[in-house]
């Protein structure tokens, strides 16, 4: 299985494993582990279901600006495309405060350690990439950019197709 198709599926494990961020009065605070698979669980990750993932940080001001069109695009897209956010951050208080400013409306993840970041070698923030259902990386947009906004619906748009 190439690396890609491994990335895919531990990620799709650390999405559906773990709760979206959320807040409120009885939020408690959640670290989010990456956890190995066990057969059962990669077999049932790999549906044939794309997976976008979005690396950001508290510190990045163009994340903020990315975060409205990524919840566009998740609402148009969540039943064709696994939406997650990988937040880059070390103190994770700083990226409860962003969240609280900035919600997401899909599952995002602590990586304070930066695995995931280092294994698709993601080298800015944010950082955009999106797989098809064969783990096959189709699109890396560094920064933000909306001249890319096209480029990234049409992305997914082709994928989520059967």
């Amino acid at each position: 299985m190439r690396i890609c198709t491994h990335i895919l599926i531990l990620t799709a494990f650390a999405i559906l494993s773990f709760p979206q961020l959320s807040f409120g009065d009885e939020q408690k605070t959640q670290k989010f582990p990456f956890t190995e698979l066990t057969a059962e669980e990669a077999k049932i990750l790999t549906s044939g279901k794309p997976l976008f993932i979005d690396f950001w940080a508290s510190w990045c001001s163009p994340c903020k600006k990315s975060f409205p069109e990524n919840n566009r695009l998740a609402k148009k897209f969540k039943a064709q495309v696994h939406f997650v956010a990988i937040n880059e951050d070390q103190n994770e208080k700083q990226a409860l405060a962003f969240l609280k400013e900035f919600p997401l409306e899909f599952p995002n993840i602590m990586d304070n350690q930066r695995r995931l970041a280092k294994m698709l070698q993601v080298k800015a923030l944010p950082t955009l990439l999106i797989f098809d259902a064969e783990g096959n990386l189709v699109l890396n947009v560094r920064g933000y950019d909306p001249e890319n906004l096209g480029k990234i619906e049409k992305t997914l748009e082709r994928i989520s197709k059967p």
